[in-house]
């Protein structure tokens, strides 16, 4: 149960600024940090929900591999400004 919301230039604008004024060196702030770790221990509530998928068990196994590789592989990470302005919005906090 989602609502996609575009992002809005301003907030393009910024994620590419901080991107640009940390020199693509990956470095994470505090906050996204702490997004990034209640990402991945959802993922794991996830994958260990025995009604994630309703298939035979070779193809619900394809399917756990594949999604732990996606959040385990993921690369990308939320701008600290977003964060900051959304993070008391965000689910993922509250838990």
């Amino acid at each position: 149960d989602y609502i996609l919301y575009e992002n809005t230039p301003e907030e393009l604008r910024a994620a590419v600024e901080e991107f640009f004024m940390r020199n693509g060196r990956g470095e994470l702030t505090p906050l996204q940090s702490e997004f990034n770790n209640k990402r991945l221990s959802q993922g794991k509530l996830l994958l260990e929900n025995t009604l994630l998928i309703k298939a035979k068990k070779k193809d619900d196994m394809h399917n756990r591999y594949r999604l732990a590789c996606d959040f385990v592989a993921a690369k990308g990470v939320i701008s600290d400004e977003y964060l900051q302005k959304n993070w008391d919005k965000d689910s993922y906090q509250q838990v």
